[in-house]
């Protein structure tokens, strides 16, 4: 899965888990004015769970995508001019041991 992915499920996800949360609310609205459904409540409490899950999974992945990309940008490590005469005089045997 690309970043680009990851990115577009994660973004459905939020949808999917504001509607969720809607449907909850309108259940727990029902049930507090007395027209309780019990499976209705169980089924939007279950739904709700799962999706945000589904959401806090593609999270974690968006994210080690998103390391990954910055560490692939990362230009490779150049030696200094003063590092590379550090390293002669240690391979040189010039460099003393203290």
């Amino acid at each position: 899965m690309t970043y680009e992915e990851a990115l577009g499920k994660l973004e459905d996800a939020k949808v999917a888990l504001s509607q969720a949360a809607e449907r909850l609310q309108t259940a727990r609205r029902g049930a507090l004015s007395g027209a309780y459904n019990p499976r209705e409540l169980g089924e939007a409490l279950t739904a709700y769970r799962q999706i945000k899950r589904l959401c806090q999974v593609l999270r974690a992945k968006v994210e080690k995508l998103e390391a990954t990309r910055e560490q692939a940008q990362t230009p490779p490590f150049e030696p200094t001019p003063h590092m590379r005469f550090i390293r002669w005089l240690a391979q040189a045997g010039r460099l003393s041991d203290w």
